[in-house]
This record gives C-alpha cells, sequence and structure tokens, in this order.
C-alpha cells in the first residue's frame, strides 16, 4: 500500500487495517455492512466476530 499527497510517496506500508465496526455495538451506528461492502469489492475478509475492547 502507498499513500501519495502532490505525487510524493509519504507513506507506504506492507499491510492495511480498515477498521469499519462490526455489530458489536449497533448504538453506536455499525451495522456490519463495511464489511460486506469491502467484500463486495473484492477484498478478503478475515471471519470476525463480536467483541468489546478499547484500541489502545
Amino acid at each position: 500500500w502507498i499513500i501519495e499527497e502532490n505525487g510524493k510517496i509519504i507513506l507506504e506500508a506492507d499491510a492495511l487495517v480498515i477498521a469499519t465496526g462490526g455489530l458489536a455495538a449497533p448504538k453506536t451506528g455499525s451495522d456490519g455492512s463495511g464489511l460486506a461492502l469491502l467484500e463486495e469489492l473484492g477484498y478478503e475478509i478475515v471471519p470476525t466476530f463480536p467483541a468489546l475492547t478499547p484500541l489502545l
């Protein structure tokens, strides 16, 4: 993955994490549809399971 700004590479990475939210807390507005969208676009989806944990 490469991120460019004004034609200049500002970040290169071997992997990318796309945090779309899941089904663990629907009151926050997440319904899991982000995963379905990414799958439709051809991305491999790692199996998920509901979990609530802070990101540090």
